[in-house]
């Protein structure tokens, strides 16, 4: 059992603590300005365009954190190590239930509606979102230099970057009672979604791991949450803790949200755009199957068509079958081919304006089989990289 209490009166607190590290960045960004669009910094960090000729942006951007005394090397490259293993499968869960997770947040997922609405689309989170996560398990993505470390920084900074343009932009809305826009009861509901909710989706689909495996990537998100300013004390999350947080975090928030049901009819359409001819209804059941029926009405997703009967069998079919080459035939390998569809579909998508093409290492692409240059046939016009950091 955890050691940690979550009880409502320690979580209530959380969503009144935000970053003032962060925060204290931004607020020095703009006080010297008399005229200014609130919304420019956060278009500078989210293009990396500009944001260099503020001095005190460029030396947070620049400043290289001593890691925790707990952070153990070792155990950070195992968990990214565990990525390139498990990437399609990861990408299967944040689609059909990491993401929608977070959007059955009605507290949480405000701030996510609303700069949706201000400065940014929707049918983007999910890129990146995928975008975030290659960058930071890439093998030395979190080193000095590396692109995961940078992309931290900047996605921190961004959240700040929110927080200033909720309170100053006369267009943003916020209602107190949801607590400060992304506070720590946001950011740890974050690093649950993409760790105890990925392992949740892993037991329903058949994917192998042991607890070492589990222990070794959870390692990986407390650090990355660290960087992005969680409390010291409250990491790192062990798989006690998270197991221990996720129904907390349900109880406490998931209910329905217009936010949510926005973000969530997004998401099912950017996957009708990979389902096969006569399977649009696929994504709509498949994130029932990862959800639920509760989680998914309150987001307002259809209701399963027929494709639902390939979830079913399929998952006893893996749990039944030992053997690694009957395994893959079953759920198992439909998992992989959904989360290398919504990978490719990222890499085609055009990211809009000024920012970089959607990249996959050429390692990672290599190892899954995905295709890099396969822009033009999706019709989109993102490209492949080459490995390692620029």
């Amino acid at each position: 059992m955890s050691s940690r209490v979550w009880d409502d009166a320690f979580l209530d607190g959380l969503r009144q603590q935000a970053d003032p590290l962060a925060d204290g960045v931004v607020a020095a960004y703009f006080a010297d300005l008399d005229d200014h669009d609130p919304s420019l910094l956060f278009r500078q960090v989210v293009t990396r365009q500009g944001e260099d000729a503020t001095p005190v942006v460029a030396a947070y951007l620049a400043q290289t954190p001593d890691p925790p005394p707990w952070l153990d090397p070792a155990l950070l490259a195992a968990g990214q190590e565990r990525f390139a293993r498990w990437g399609p499968h990861v990408f299967t869960a944040l689609y059909a239930a990491a993401l929608p997770s977070a959007y059955a947040c009605c507290r949480g997922v405000q701030v996510l509606g609303l700069t949706a609405r201000l400065v940014t689309d929707a049918k983007r989170r999910l890129n990146e979102t995928a975008q975030f996560h290659l960058d930071v398990m890439e093998a030395q993505g979190l080193d000095v230099g590396g692109r995961g470390l940078s992309a931290v920084r900047h996605v921190r900074l961004m959240h700040a970057a929110v927080r200033w343009l909720i309170a100053h932009d006369a267009r943003a809305e916020w209602n107190p009672a949801w607590g400060l826009p992304i506070n720590q009861e946001d950011l740890l509901e974050t690093l649950l979604t993409f760790t105890e909710v990925v392992f949740e989706v892993f037991d329903k689909t058949g994917v192998d791991y042991e607890d070492a495996d589990a222990e070794a990537y959870l390692h990986v998100w407390s650090y990355v949450g660290w960087l992005l300013g969680v409390h010291p004390d409250l990491l790192p999350l062990s798989r006690e803790d998270t197991r221990a947080l996720m129904p907390e975090v349900r109880r406490r928030q998931f209910a329905p949200s217009e936010a949510g049901a926005v973000l969530t009819a997004a998401l099912l359409d950017q996957g009708r755009h990979v389902a096969p001819p006569g399977l649009k209804g696929l994504p709509a059941s498949t994130i029932r199957f990862y959800v639920g029926d509760p989680t998914a009405d309150l987001l307002s997703v259809p209701p399963a068509n027929w494709t639902r009967h390939l979830f079913g069998p399929l998952a006893r079919a893996t749990r039944l079958l030992s053997l690694e080459r009957s395994r893959r035939p079953t759920l198992e390998r439909l998992s992989s081919r959904m989360g290398l569809s919504m990978l490719e579909l990222a890499v085609a998508a055009d990211r809009g304006g000024a920012r970089a093409p959607f990249s996959v290492p050429t390692d990672l692409a290599a190892r899954w089989g995905v295709d890099v240059t396969g822009a033009a046939r999706a019709g989109g016009h993102g490209r492949g990289r080459r490995a390692g950091p620029a």
